[in-house]
């Protein structure tokens, strides 16, 4: 028998489980919660430790958030959240000279562990430092630990040396310089992962104050990446053309942040101000020999000057070449490897000035600049304050090897500089 239900009754019922389903939502949690679970009740604990990469080691001080809820690391590097309600939430940890962590993560009832492991930032960008004109970059190689020093690459007019220190090039309108920009990195960054050094580049500009706009970025980066002995690091400079000048200038004004200076075919050089603590930076001074003679003259007048005086210095006339940088990788690699290798000290303290080593003039080689033979320091025969200084016998046969070599042509080199 079918059961007739009235019109009132059926109202009754509709309003019933409308009145059900507004107390069901009552009770959900109606908040933008990115939680997928739908359940609220349930909570779990979140741990875990925060620790370097490559080096494993805890980091304390880190700051860990998860979703809007925030804490630090202690001196283990632990982290912990209590009474987390389960479902998606997002994980991140920040810090300075650390690449940002910030992962979604699935917390379940109970306990949960999550280690994170922060990655360095190595590549670093910097405008206008210190309001001084000049743009810079910088590399540190994963797995330095301690910088140790800097090898910084300074730009000819109008050519933006930044690839240096990022690997990106940079000089669409300078077709090849980007590829020799990419040697000099590839030459570098083996000596940079020798001894602990960073790579920089510029796009700047010459004048009085290129000293302390270096300086100035330098400390910057100290504080971005959290690498306080930046600040206090000493360079190696190279460069060709404006950037030769800007390299030796830095050695006039800073010798002793300078372990050693390579100008190449610059035409800017000025004695004034080169002390005797700048002859005493190791120096390596190149000509082309098709250039121009106003470069010539200046490059060449500036080492007869100051190896009279003592200059721990090296002059290097490219026969066959004009106003092009050197592309010798064999001779720049052994000269910068040696410098580096004797100025260094073996231990920096973040934060503190280096002490760079002196090099004993009387242990190295030298090289005749017309004849071109070479011979240790003690066996040398003519006026040793003519001849170019180098720092050993490698870098000396090297030395032998570019200054008499003539592209296309055999025998001595027809151009020199000064007589012994």
């Amino acid at each position: 028998m079918r059961k007739q239900i009235s019109l009132a009754q059926l109202l009754a019922v509709a309003v019933l489980i409308s009145t059900s389903m507004i107390a069901c939502d009552s009770n959900s949690n109606g908040s933008n919660d990115d939680s997928d679970t739908g359940n609220e009740t349930a909570s779990g604990n979140l741990s875990g430790v925060v620790q370097d990469a490559v080096t494993k080691t805890p980091l304390p001080g880190i700051t860990v958030t998860l979703n809007l809820v925030e804490t630090t690391t202690d001196q283990d590097g632990r982290f912990a959240f209590q009474d987390v309600s389960v479902g998606i939430r997002n994980l991140k940890a920040t810090t300075t000279g650390y690449d940002t962590y910030d992962v979604r993560i699935q917390v379940q009832p109970g306990e949960n562990t999550r280690d994170i492991s922060l990655n360095r930032t190595y590549h670093y960008q910097l405008v206008s430092a210190d309001g001084l004109p000049g743009n810079y970059d910088l590399y540190i190689p994963p797995g330095v630990s301690t910088i140790r020093g800097v090898i910084f690459l300074g730009n000819p007019s109008g050519v933006d040396t930044r690839g240096f220190a990022s690997g990106n090039p940079m000089n669409s309108a300078f077709p090849g310089r980007d590829e020799l920009i990419a040697l000099d990195r590839a030459r570098s960054l083996q000596l940079a992962e020798k001894y602990g050094l960073a790579l920089m580049g510029s796009e700047g500009v010459f004048n009085e104050r290129v000293t302390d706009t270096i300086l100035a970025a330098l400390e910057q980066f100290a504080t971005e990446s959290a690498r306080p002995e930046l600040a206090q690091a000493p360079l190696l400079m190279t460069g060709f053309s404006l950037g030769g000048c800007i390299s030796y200038r830095f050695a006039q004004d800073r010798p002793e942040r300078t372990i050693g200076f390579m100008s190449q075919k610059g035409g800017c050089h000025t004695s004034f101000g080169t002390s005797q603590s700048t002859r005493l930076v190791p120096g390596y001074l190149f000509i082309g020999g098709d250039d121009t003679d106003s470069r010539f003259d200046n490059i060449s007048q500036l080492f007869e000057e100051h190896r009279s005086q003592g200059a721990l210095w090296a002059l290097a006339i490219e026969q066959g070449v004009d106003h092009f940088p050197v592309v010798d990788q064999t001779l720049l690699f052994n000269w910068a490897d040696f410098i580096l290798e004797a100025r260094l000290p073996e231990a920096v303290a973040p934060g503190e000035p280096v002490v760079l080593k002196v090099i004993d003039e009387a242990s190295g080689w030298l090289g005749h600049q017309q004849s071109f033979s070479t011979s240790d320091y003690g066996s040398y025969s003519e006026d040793k304050l003519k001849a170019s200084w180098l720092p050993s016998m490698q870098t000396a046969q090297d030395w032998q090897t570019f200054v008499l070599f003539i592209p296309g042509k055999k025998g001595k080199p027809s151009r020199s500089t000064g007589g012994n």
